[in-house]
């Protein structure tokens, strides 16, 4: 196999000295069929225009490749990840080059982390499927582009090897500097000077297209040469990173001694499968007309934070499941009402099934009680990090529905500072935290910090019991707190209002930068997503620079994904009052309209005459007051009542509650 991929660098460098013999070797592989699938990172940590010019990378790619149905012509797909996977169109969908193109410019921006691992399992499991465009004779090639390390390295060198053992020659491509060299080669088929190419930012991978065109030919040509099928070319012994030969949870406690190899072991994040050991329906029946008839019918999305640590004898952790199942047991389970999800955490954090995963109460009740134990430290703090960040995210939870976390410990955690932070961080979002702490070795301090506390009344949210029995004591008191959360959170989270207002919220990226600009979109976020609950009455758009997430929407009914291009405050605003409030724009000449101004302390002399000139456009302002320092006389003068001016406070919920009543209410 050396040989025959030496034979043809060799040929690509004759070519390059003879015009011509180019040509007619790129064309060989275009007459080769080919399966390539991208694997683009789609997380937070990039921005918008940089995920754009990544995909105008493929475009630009693709337009070589000689796209169609036939078996001598190539098919494309992508995947995108960040917490988890999306498949954007399979190698069957997408048979000629329009389409294609198209397909690609409509590829969204997801945000979130960088889970690899899943991404790269998810492909080398389904992709390449018949029934979803993989044919048995083609040249099989993955292309993954990523911007920075994945959460877990061990188990995206394990998912890579998984690929490449089953016959697909894969390409990493880092970009920036946040690229691990190391993990890139360990993604990456052999030799990594070959299928490892880096850049130092998006704009760079423009420089790497015809490299990676004529990289791709040699795969295509040598697996034409080659006498072996594709499946041994592509299991020669790797000289470069390999994953570890111990997996992870052999490090833990453990009742059994027998132990897997990283090619055959699934990933911890591997959802459960669902046993026939789910609690009777009959012994759940009189409990759950009662907790139902608390419920009303309300809808909520709860999940479950589960303690698996070693401390934890694996009978206890039995009656924890248990426990869980009962509670569940008595709510209405579908998409449309009751969702549950559940983790579990040691020292590490474990997502066992998400929110979107099981819509009826047979299948979840079965999948709780496949929840493995594992053992291990307790790191609570780490475990409650990660699931705002990614289980329990605005991406997967409902914005009109309540948001419940129910969280089981039965013992003291490893950083209590960062568990009480993250806690904080986790209500800030408008979540419920019930904290359940079983057994004698609980700090009532720590579960009073993990559990909401309205009215300082801890006892409301946070309780204890002397050991696992004794869960059975809570099971109806948890339903029926969880019941009435859904009851009187759901028509908090309804605008309801007759009035009808076209909403824009204004705001100069460049002057914030990215951080500061993505909390601000994150609070137009929140805050849209509550006023698209009034069926049309209020519309809303964003109006800011190029340097984020993608930087203007016109006025939509639905809530705010996406934004435009433009400069400084002042021209923002000028912008504003000629025309983004016009039909052509979405806006309404009936409504009221009304714009929500970012401003650090105060508005420039020129911005405040833009301001000024808008309104004997009748257009209301709001101003969000970012700044440290409250100097907000002028602003006041300027919106014209003080209850106009909001500042942005550290607890951004506080302030994402005032503008929902502010907006909806309207002026």
């Amino acid at each position: 196999m050396a040989f025959q991929k030496a034979v043809i660098s060799f040929a690509i460098v004759i070519c390059i000295i003879y015009p011509g013999c180019l040509t007619q070797l790129l064309d060989g592989c275009d007459n080769r069929p080919k399966d390539i699938v991208f694997i683009l990172d789609a997380s937070s940590s990039i921005w918008p225009v940089d995920f754009h010019t990544q995909l105008k990378f493929l475009q630009n790619l693709t337009k070589t490749f000689n796209i169609g149905p036939s078996d001598s012509q190539t098919r494309v797909g992508i995947v995108t990840f960040s917490n988890s996977w999306k498949v954007e169109f399979n190698l069957n969908e997408k048979m000629n080059k329009p389409d294609l193109a198209k397909a690609i410019r409509r590829v969204r921006h997801l945000t979130g982390g960088t889970n690899t691992a899943d991404a790269i399992n998810f492909v080398a499991d389904n992709m390449f499927l018949p029934e979803n465009g993989a044919r048995h004779n083609s040249t099989k090639i993955v292309v993954v582009i990523t911007d920075g390390e994945s959460y877990y390295k061990d188990k995206t060198a394990a998912a890579s090897e998984k690929l490449r053992q089953k016959g697909v020659s894969v390409f990493a491509i880092g970009v920036g500097s946040q690229i691990d060299l190391k993990e890139l080669e360990s993604i990456a088929s052999d030799p990594s000077d070959k299928y490892v190419l880096e850049v130092l930012s998006y704009r760079g991978l423009k420089k790497i297209e015809s490299i990676l065109r004529q990289r791709t030919c040699e795969v295509i040509m040598a697996s034409t040469i080659a006498t072996t099928t594709p499946a041994t070319i592509s299991s020669t012994p790797r000289t470069t990173i390999k994953p570890s030969t111990t997996p992870r949870a052999t490090m833990k406690p453990s009742t059994t001694t027998t132990t897997e190899s990283p090619t055959t072991k699934e990933p911890l994040t591997k959802r459960p499968e669902i046993t026939k050991t789910t609690p009777a329906a009959e012994k759940l029946q009189a409990d759950s007309e009662k907790i139902t008839k608390n419920c009303g019918g309300k809808p909520a999305d709860v999940f479950f934070l589960l303690d698996t640590s070693g401390s934890i004898l694996p009978s206890d952790f039995k009656k924890q499941l248990d426990f869980v199942g009962t509670v569940v047991g008595m709510f209405d389970i579908s998409p449309d009402k009751t969702r549950v999800g559940v983790s579990t955490f040691s020292h590490e954090y474990n997502p066992m099934f998400g929110l979107e995963q099981y819509h009826d109460k047979d299948s979840l009740l079965g999948a709780i009680q496949s929840v493995p134990y594992s053992g291990g430290g307790t790191d609570t703090g780490h475990a409650l990090k990660q699931l705002r960040e990614r289980e329990f995210s605005r991406q997967f939870t409902r914005p009109s529905v309540a948001h419940i976390i129910i969280v089981l410990t039965d013992g003291l955690s490893r950083f209590p500072d960062q568990t009480r932070k993250q806690a904080a961080m986790i209500k800030k979002t408008g979540s419920y935290v019930f904290a359940v702490g079983i057994g004698n070795n609980i700090d009532q301090n720590e579960l009073s910090n993990i559990a909401s506390s309205p009215d300082s009344n801890n006892d409301k949210y946070a309780f204890q019991v002397t050991n696992f029995d004794g869960l059975r004591t809570l099971k109806n008191i948890l339903a029926i707190k969880t019941c009435e959360i859904a009851s009187f959170q759901r028509d908090e989270r309804v605008c309801r209002t007759n009035k009808t207002s076209d909403i824009m919220f204004v705001f100069d990226s460049a002057y914030y930068g990215y951080k500061m600009s993505n909390l601000i979109l994150d609070l137009i976020q929140q805050v849209s997503m509550y006023l698209a609950t009034t069926g049309g009455k209020i519309k809303t758009g964003i109006h800011s620079n190029s340097c984020l997430k993608d930087s203007i929407r016109p006025l939509s009914a639905n809530p705010i994904e996406e934004v435009q291009d433009y400069d400084t405050l002042p021209q923002l605003i000028t912008d504003l009052r000629i025309k983004q409030f016009m039909s052509a724009n979405g806006g309404r000449g009936t409504s009221t309209k009304m714009a929500v101004v970012f401003v650090d302390n105060t508005l420039s002399k020129t911005a405040e005459l833009q301001v000024l000139r808008s309104k004997f456009r009748k257009i209301n302002f709001i101003f969000v007051q970012t700044g440290n320092e409250v100097t907000d006389n002028k602003l006041q003068r300027i919106a014209g009542k003080a209850y106009y001016v909001v500042e942005l406070q550290s607890d951004s919920h506080a302030t994402v509650q005032h503008l929902n009543t502010l907006l909806c209410e309207g002026i």
